[in-house]
């Protein structure tokens, strides 16, 4: 794919100007990136906060496909990012970065509190869809030094050495395009069936116990992790043996 990259020093969001750009029928391959954020959005509208020392950028694409297979690019993209994440930090840490679903990518085992690496979020519509992607890249002066429940953590902290922002923010940035483009033709032409394998790779959430809840706290599932399916849905067994398939929700891993 033909990337073309837009570096800002600071916008309220890099989605906002990827969506703008697409309505008004700029191509599929435009990528904008921002130093800051002071107005990030991650999923379900959540706020994601973007100070300096992160990577933030945004991708616009234009796949032409249907409404049940585009949620699954999220999925692929995850894919995408945690291969690259695990790239960039020492050998004792790439296994444990690893997929929550459906795009978070988290480091540490799921017997303890783990804690985020990097957001995705998707929004589609139909003038296209903007993907987009924080990292955390190197900590900020003043995080507390010891990491508790729900903090995040950076590639910094896992053996990244880069400690040069700019440059270190580009590195990654350089790898994920190069990693993404494939994977999204062939999702593109194929779908998420032959991403399945790879991304129950990945998973953080295999064989755990779960719940979900949707966007208003409420439950919908709650059971073992086995697997995800086709279009990219948790697979979740409750303990009537039920098997539910959840395309979207918040899940939380019970102790």
């Amino acid at each position: 794919m033909d990337f073309r990259i837009e570096t800002y020093e600071e916008l309220k969001s890099t989605n906002e100007v990827v969506r703008r750009r697409l309505r008004e029928g700029v191509p599929e391959g435009l990528v904008v990136t921002a130093r800051r954020q002071t107005a990030g959005r991650g999923r379900m509208g959540r706020v994601w906060e973007s100070p300096a020392g992160g990577l933030y950028f945004s991708v616009g694409l234009r796949p032409q496909v249907s409404s049940e297979q585009l949620g699954s690019l999220s999925l692929v993209t995850a894919i995408a990012m945690a291969r690259v994440l695990r790239e960039f930090v020492s050998p004792a840490n790439r296994a444990l970065i690893r997929i929550k679903w459906p795009n978070d990518i988290v480091w540490g085992p799921a017997s303890e509190p783990f804690h985020k690496l990097c957001g995705i979020s998707l929004d589609g519509s139909a003038d296209g869809v903007c993907v987009g992607i924080g990292v955390n890249v190197i900590a900020p002066a003043g995080r507390p030094e010891v990491l508790g429940k729900n903090l995040p953590i950076y590639l910094g902290d896992l053996g990244f050495q880069d400690t040069d922002v700019d440059h270190a923010c580009n590195k990654i940035l350089q790898a994920v395009l190069s990693a993404f483009s494939p994977l999204y033709e062939s999702w593109r032409s194929e779908g998420f069936t032959s991403f399945v394998s790879a991304y129950q790779d990945l998973s953080l959430l295999d064989g755990e116990l779960v719940q979900v809840h949707n966007e208003r706290g409420g439950l919908t599932a709650q059971g073992h992790v086995v697997g995800i399916n086709e279009n990219g849905c948790l697979l979740i067994e409750a303990a009537n043996g039920t098997l539910n398939a959840i395309s979207s929700g918040e899940v939380s891993l019970l102790k």
